[in-house]
C-alpha cells in the first residue's frame, strides 16, 4: 500500500467517496500500532463518507487504492 500521513488522509477520503462506485474501506492495523492513530484514520474516514451518504454517493465504506 502506499504510506500516507494524516493531513493527506482526509482529501483522499473525500475522493475516494466521491467515486461513482466507491470502494470498501478495510483497516488493518499493526499489532504495535497505537490505539489512538487507528482511532483517527477510523474518524477521518467516518467524516469523508459521512458527507458522502449525505450526498447519496452509494455505500459509506472506502479504501485507498495502492
Amino acid at each position: 500500500g502506499t504510506v500516507v500521513t494524516l493531513e493527506v488522509l482526509p482529501a483522499r477520503f473525500a475522493a475516494e467517496a466521491a467515486k461513482q462506485s466507491p470502494p470498501e474501506l478495510h483497516i488493518h492495523a499493526d499489532r504495535q500500532a497505537y490505539y489512538e492513530s487507528v482511532a483517527q484514520v477510523m474518524s477521518l474516514a467516518a467524516k469523508a463518507t459521512a458527507v458522502s451518504a449525505r450526498a447519496g454517493a452509494g455505500p459509506k465504506l472506502i479504501e485507498l487504492p495502492d
